[in-house]
């Protein structure tokens, strides 16, 4: 019996150290730090643990806060998904955008024109050089421009888009050189109008002064009636108050009904146009034009065209005029009138200047 009860006592030890064992917990005896942490039992790991034997994590955070659990692997896989989160892919592509509008998708490559662009280690400096910036363009209402022609105005508050503004409201551009709010002959636009009129009573002579050397032609656009008691009246042009009728020469030809006739004279006359006596509301038309009028090498040369009215109702003349001024001045001052009389009450005189580019 005694023997049996031994055994029995060893079996009971052994079976109640199995049942201690299970109830406590086991100690890893691990602790975090470099290269996968330190620690352990006496004598260390015999073995390893299989990944798949690991918990699962159903949260797969992207985080660099450490959980509540504390510093763990866990703590490690969140940063690591963190970190790859926020990296730039070799081979990625962006959306390129202006101003909310998608303009573009895939794209590899930013190429900044007329920019200075440093590279030092991973950071990129863009310089931009030569920008000039409006005082006061925060202010602009960035709306389209509803209608042709309109241009940026200040109202006094704010920049805005008008078709018309005050003194000094012009956002003034290259050509308006005199800086009075306008283009016009100064500031030598194309297709300038340097002289533009319709009288309302008798004038004895069109004068423009000044001109700018800027032109490669000036043209001699009228049309009118003359005071003279005739059918015809000649007009003249003198040039930089030059009034010798001998320094002038004019070539003309004219068609009247089916014959043509030629004449020449010392004047500066550039063409023909109704007189006071041709029919009834009849007037003339005239056209000339002046070539390289601002050269210093050659005389001044004009050619033109007229018709007029003359006594019969159903009829009209024509004229073909050549014209000379034996003079190398270039020209600065000219004055349109007519040989015989005055200009009548409803003359239109239009002279512009035109050069080959703005």
């Amino acid at each position: 019996m005694a023997y049996f009860d031994f055994e029995r006592t060893i079996l009971s030890y052994l079976n109640n150290l199995r049942m201690e064992f299970r109830a406590k917990p086991l100690n890893l005896g691990g602790i975090a730090g470099a290269d996968g942490g330190t620690g352990g039992p006496v004598g260390g790991f015999t073995g390893m643990l299989p990944q798949t034997r690991v918990a699962y994590d159903t949260t797969e955070a992207s985080t660099l806060d450490t959980p509540v659990s504390g510093a763990s692997l866990l703590d490690n896989l969140n940063h690591i998904r963190y970190q790859i989160d926020n990296i730039v892919v070799s081979g990625a592509t962006l959306d390129v955008q202006e101003d909310g509008v998608l303009e573009g998708t895939g794209i590899t490559i930013l190429n900044f024109s007329g920019a200075s662009v440093t590279v030092v280690g991973q950071t990129a400096t863009i310089s931009v050089s030569g920008v000039t910036v409006l005082d006061d363009l925060t202010d602009v209402i960035i709306t389209p421009p509803t209608t042709s022609g309109q241009t940026l105005v200040y109202n006094g508050t704010q920049w805005v888009n008008s078709s018309v503004g005050g003194t000094g409201d012009m956002l003034k551009t290259e050509y308006d050189t005199d800086n009075n709010g306008a283009v016009d002959e100064a500031d030598g636009f194309y297709g300038t109008v340097l002289y533009r009129t319709t009288i309302s009573g008798t004038t004895a002579n069109f004068t423009v002064s000044g001109l700018s050397p800027i032109y490669d032609i000036i043209t001699i656009h009228l049309m009118g009636r003359s005071s003279v008691a005739a059918v015809t009246d000649t007009v003249k042009l003198n040039l930089n108050g030059d009034n010798t009728a001998g320094n002038y020469y004019t070539q003309n030809i004219v068609a009247v009904a089916t014959t043509i006739t030629a004449s020449e004279a010392a004047q500066p006359y550039i063409g023909i146009i109704s007189g006071n006596t041709a029919v009834a509301s009849g007037a003339g038309i005239l056209d000339t034009t002046l070539i390289n009028p601002f050269s210093t090498t050659y005389h001044k040369e004009a050619i033109g065209m007229s018709t007029y009215k003359n006594a019969s109702a159903t009829s009209l003349n024509v004229s073909d005029t050549a014209y000379v001024w034996h003079n190398t001045s270039a020209i600065t001052d000219m004055v349109v009138s007519l040989a015989g009389g005055s200009f009548l009450a409803g003359t239109f005189i239009l002279i512009t200047g035109h050069r080959s580019h703005p």
